[in-house]
């Protein structure tokens, strides 16, 4: 959720005349007057709700028409006056909306625009394949999305009703269906797809073919291995169809201002063309582009010193037939892996199972150090904390709060300080705004707080670090703590032997 300082009403300067303003008190005896209702819930302090709600105005008025002969409701729900809506409706982001009608709830992942609204509607009450004249009207559609187009005359065979039965139930393209003697002469009797052509990535087909086989899913097979062109940015509709069509993804994460992580991102688009037939798509995330790619490096705790990194995201079935999704990380990739060969090898072992892997959850990325301190998630809590052999000190912070950050710091200072060879000890953070840990009430301890797994230590295992003021806390005291809680012994005597020892190094660059 982003929340704007300003908190400028999202509905200001936006005709709403058509669109009904319910809550918590009204939503239920509403819904049921209803037999279809578009619901658009937002907050008053998202400061990116604007541009979407003006787009769902505008398709209340387009349905306003008694011409369209269609009775759709258009409400919507402000979360900030409404907020136990939220868990009701299990809301993860501003805005969401939802298309309801007497038997079910459909989350809505279309394009935020009037037209993919309008277009949605039609597809869930009408018709699934549009029809056109002659290929010159395809453009109206390519122009807002991937289409797939049938040119297929004979409409009894297998291969159309796998166009057709795939038609239903992706709704991040279009269907297009063209019997003119122009469409013929060019395609044949063919599935093709087509996409928007975008002159500044220059990597686009305008259109790909032909689908091989006559199954019931062959259009479905033909579309996930096709659909979206090998090392191509995605934009979010496109990263809907991958999800959709389960379909296995390698990222390569940069920043676009930086010309030496950018000059690889030719690598991908041939790696893509290669691992095509294994249905693996390729794409670049620039950090610093669109929000898309941000959202995916915040899905994926991607932090922006950690680039430039190779995320693979694998599908893999259990012994129930369950898919489970699941997450391969690179971080702060060296020169020397970014190689075909090197690639190619690293996704054959986690083929092969030698690469640990980590069940895809919320959120889904796998623990990972940076520079000594490790990131602890909450699937992974047991095994790296509790049932660590080892000592663990681990921090638990709040993403975005200076406080925390300050505390990260400082962990990360000690990581490098007290070396694990050494020590024995393992430096850890927890954002308690993804996971919350399991054997630490965080609400009733308060937060930034600091806790000391002494496993090494069986008859206390658990000390908190406590501080009046966890603001004002230096690292001075952390370390205190430490020596005091693992009688690694006297504080002080470290300290004199530390000056001893940099009077020493002081006194040999003075004689040099």
């Amino acid at each position: 959720m982003v929340i704007s300082d300003n908190n400028e009403d999202p509905c200001k300067g936006i005709d709403l005349s058509n669109v009904i303003n319910l809550h918590e008190s009204n939503i239920t005896s509403e819904m049921k007057k209803y037999d279809l209702i578009y619901l658009f819930f937002y907050s008053y302090f998202c400061d990116h709700c604007k541009n979407y709600l003006s787009e769902f105005a505008a398709a209340s008025k387009y349905f306003a028409n008694p011409e369209k002969n269609l009775s759709v409701v258009f409400a919507r729900i402000d979360l900030s006056y409404s907020p136990k809506l939220t868990d009701e409706w299990n809301i993860q982001s501003y805005p969401t909306v939802f298309l309801v009608n007497k038997t079910e709830k459909i989350l809505y992942k279309g394009q935020k625009s009037k037209a993919g609204l309008i277009k949605y509607i039609y597809r869930r009450m009408k018709d699934d394949i549009f029809e056109i004249e002659n290929l010159n009207e395809i453009e109206k559609y390519t122009n807002s999305s991937v289409v797939v187009l049938s040119t297929l005359r004979y409409f009894k065979t297998m291969l159309f009703f796998s166009f057709q039965n795939y038609s239903k139930t992706n709704m991040q393209a279009d269907f297009v269906m063209c019997l003119s003697e122009e469409c013929l002469r060019k395609y044949g009797h063919n599935i093709i797809i087509y996409k928007p052509f975008d002159e500044k990535i220059n990597n686009y087909l305008k259109d790909v073919g032909p689908v091989s086989g006559a199954q019931p899913n062959s259009v479905q097979e033909f579309f996930a291995t096709y659909g979206i062109e090998a090392g191509a940015p995605l934009t979010d509709n496109e990263l809907n169809l991958m999800f959709e069509n389960k379909r296995k993804m390698l990222f390569y994460a940069r920043h676009s201002s930086n010309k030496d992580q950018v000059k690889y991102d030719s690598l991908m688009k041939e790696l893509g063309l290669e691992f095509r037939s294994k249905k693996i798509y390729t794409s670049v995330l620039d950090i610093e582009g669109e929000e898309v790619y941000e959202n995916i490096a915040d899905i994926f705790g991607l932090a922006p010193q950690e680039l430039p990194a190779l995320l693979y995201y694998d599908l893999k079935e259990d012994e129930n037939n369950q898919t489970n999704a699941i997450l391969y990380s690179i971080r702060n990739i060296k020169k020397e892996q970014l190689t075909k060969e090197y690639i190619k090898d690293y996704l054959k072992k986690v083929d092969d199972g030698k690469i640990r892997e980590d069940l895809f959850s919320e959120p889904p990325l796998e623990s990972y150090d940076v520079s000594g301190l490790r990131y602890v998630i909450g699937r992974n809590y047991d095994k790296d904390v509790v049932e660590s052999k080892d000592n663990v000190l681990i921090a638990f912070v709040e993403r975005e709060n200076p406080i925390s950050e300050r505390l990260v710091d400082m962990m990360a200072e000690l990581a490098k300080k007290y070396p694990f060879k050494e020590k024995k000890i393992i430096f850890a953070f927890m954002d308690i705004t993804r996971n919350q840990p399991r054997d630490i009430d965080t609400r009733k301890e308060g937060i930034p707080l600091v806790v000391l797994y002494a496993n090494a230590m069986k008859d206390k295992p658990i000390f908190k670090l406590t501080h009046k003021n966890i603001a004002k806390i230096i690292i001075e005291e952390i370390e205190g703590f430490l020596y005091k809680s693992l009688n690694w012994g006297n504080q002080e005597q470290k300290k004199s032997d530390e000056n001893k020892e940099k009077k020493k190094e002081d006194k040999k660059e003075s004689d040099l």
